[in-house]
């Protein structure tokens, strides 16, 4: 399942911004298969702590908001053919509150919680003055997609060779934020003040995660992996993860 070319075409839509969407489509897609954690057993010494165990709820993506601070969250679907769901209303996901919506199905697209640290009907979608970090899914083909996203909130164009990712204005950065499906199948994962680009997108081809391990860094999750029917699988993303 994790090889570097995987026999399934799953096209995934990047939403660049609320009101004025670019959409990115690319397959096939290789799959990460380095510097991505699994669920158990939880990670140990490094650098930084290990997050807590995600619980994921049947059938619902979740935001699980761990940070001191509120977030706002849109859920803003990607299928080309009209086969996905209204994504809803703009939401606030108060300190220690979740967020959870059905896991969308998109035949031709993905999913993007777009998450922002300003109240976007205060201060627009302009992800200028309000940067936005994004979870994005797909449930399709048996398979339960997902990845980390911060095109639309990097600092700079690509990873500099320093210390400084350029992440300071994406929401839960600082304390770390994690993405994952459950059962065994693999977290993504950014640790707090992490250089993340490796393993997440900071641009819209995934180029740092290419360059270091020739695959872009979106991560696949089979039933058998989850331990559950495909019509069960969720998935559950968190916010500043690394506040145990």
């Amino acid at each position: 399942m994790y090889c570097t070319t995987v026999s399934i075409y799953f096209v995934l839509l990047i939403l660049h911004a609320h009101t004025s969407q670019t959409w990115h489509i690319r397959a096939p897609r290789g799959v990460l298969t380095e510097k991505v954690e699994r669920q158990a057993p939880a990670a140990s010494g490094g650098p930084s702590p290990p997050f807590k165990t995600l619980t994921i709820t049947p059938d619902k993506a979740t935001v699980l908001n761990s940070c001191a601070y509120t977030v706002y969250i849109k859920s803003v679907p990607g299928g080309l053919q009209g086969d996905c769901p209204d994504g809803g209303p703009l939401a606030t996901i108060k300190s220690g509150a979740t967020w959870s919506e059905k896991a969308s199905r998109c035949g031709n697209g993905n999913t993007a919680l777009k998450v922002y640290g300003k109240n976007p009907e205060e201060y627009g979608y302009d992800q200028q003055t309000n940067p936005v970090m994004q979870f994005e899914y797909g449930k399709t083909d048996n398979t339960m997609w997902y990845d980390l996203s911060f095109i639309n909130c990097k600092d700079t164009p690509v990873e500099s060779t320093s210390n400084d990712p350029g992440l300071h204005s994406c929401v839960g950065w600082k304390e770390g934020v994690q993405l994952g499906a459950g059962g065994g199948c693999r977290i993504a994962k950014c640790a707090p003040r992490g250089k993340c680009c490796k393993t997440s997108y900071c641009d819209p081809l995934g180029t740092a995660a290419r360059v270091e391990t020739g695959n872009e860094p979106t991560l696949g999750c089979t039933p058998s992996e989850a331990g559950m029917a495909f019509d069960d699988m969720g998935l559950t993303a968190e916010l500043c993860a690394g506040n145990l």
